[in-house]
């Protein structure tokens, strides 16, 4: 019993002192290799690659960057028009799918019920399109999360383009959620 005892306290002795400042292990060295000959030579340990990018250019998932607009298409500091707005959310637990369409004159078919929206939904949801620059927002907001997350989908069609937003849960930034929302609760 002491023996086992003086065991684990030299292990967790040995644990603390690492952690401590205990001196690190040599970093492992790519070294060249001469050309191959008949008997083989033991291989080296080769350092891991580490890759960067140019931060200017890359959008962290769930990070949303609003840009300038493609030519032509709607700004926020003009009256935001579409002729048709199409959004999707599947999953969840269930996997039920959730579909709206939402023409340019107020007209909506919520999951195959259609109605007409109040001018004020309408005029909330163009607002809302307008406030996060639609056509000029990037960002990336799909990915691996949990198996029953919700994933969305939203294009929007105006006289001069179209534009499709793909979104997974849990990488949505609190704005485009917020839009999602809005669209969610127009049949309420």
């Amino acid at each position: 019993m002491t023996r086992k005892l003086i065991g684990m306290l030299t292990l967790g002795l040995a644990l603390l002192l690492a952690a401590c400042g205990a001196p690190a292990q040599p970093t492992p060295t790519i070294t060249p290799s001469p050309l191959p000959s008949a008997t083989p030579e033991p291989t080296a340990t080769i350092a891991p690659i580490v890759l960067r990018a140019r931060t200017q250019d890359v959008i962290l998932a769930g990070t949303l960057d609003i840009r300038a607009n493609p030519a032509g298409t709607p700004t926020a500091d003009s009256e935001f028009t579409f002729t048709l707005l199409e959004f999707a959310q599947t999953g969840g637990i269930t996997g039920a799918t959730l579909a709206i369409t939402v023409t340019g004159d107020g007209t909506m078919n919520y999951n195959g019920v259609e109605r007409a929206l109040s001018p004020e939904k309408l005029e909330a949801l163009r607002a809302a399109l307008a406030a996060i620059n639609f056509f000029g927002l990037q960002g990336n907001f799909t990915g691996m999360t949990a198996s029953d997350a919700y994933s969305y989908t939203l294009t929007v069609e105006s006289a001069t383009g179209s534009r499709t937003l793909r979104a997974t849960e849990g990488l949505i930034p609190e704005q485009l959620q917020s839009l999602f929302d809005l669209i969610i609760d127009l049949n309420a």
